[in-house]
């Protein structure tokens, strides 16, 4: 039980740390391979997070082919770091237009949060696992 405490951090920390290595590669890719163009915030959804309203950027663009994207972004934030009717700059992949991010200073923020969190995890776990083992 006493042990179980200290593996949960770890547990969680290799989770995180596979969300954050997951976003940074699919942030790179869209980078390499996507399409630049500039979109509108229409409206902002929002959802209960665990102690606070998360805020999601609702974005029209077109494609260069001239289709027209309306989509929420999958990166909500709190506070809202968006407006309605604000200019953005979008970066889209050109095979599917509905997986695009918005190109801010905000855009590496949430993977290389969840990175540091995940490392954290493990780091904390593994020192209280071996400070148990060796004392």
């Amino acid at each position: 039980m006493f042990m179980t405490i200290f593996i949960l951090p770890i547990i969680l920390g290799i989770i995180l740390l596979g969300i954050a290595v997951y976003l940074i590669i699919q942030f790179n890719k869209l980078s390499r391979i996507g399409v630049l163009t500039e979109g509108e915030v229409i409206r902002l959804d929002s959802s209960s997070g665990f102690d606070s309203r998360l805020y999601y950027p609702v974005v029209k663009f077109n494609t260069i082919s001239g289709e027209n994207v309306i989509h929420t972004y999958k990166i909500g934030m709190f506070p809202a770091n968006y407006k309605t009717g604000m200019k953005v700059t979008i970066v889209y992949n050109p095979n599917k237009p509905s997986n695009f991010i918005i190109k801010s200073r905000y855009s590496l923020l949430i993977p290389l949060a969840t990175l540091l969190v995940s490392l954290s995890l493990l780091g904390i776990g593994t020192i209280k696992l071996l400070d148990i083992q060796f004392k």
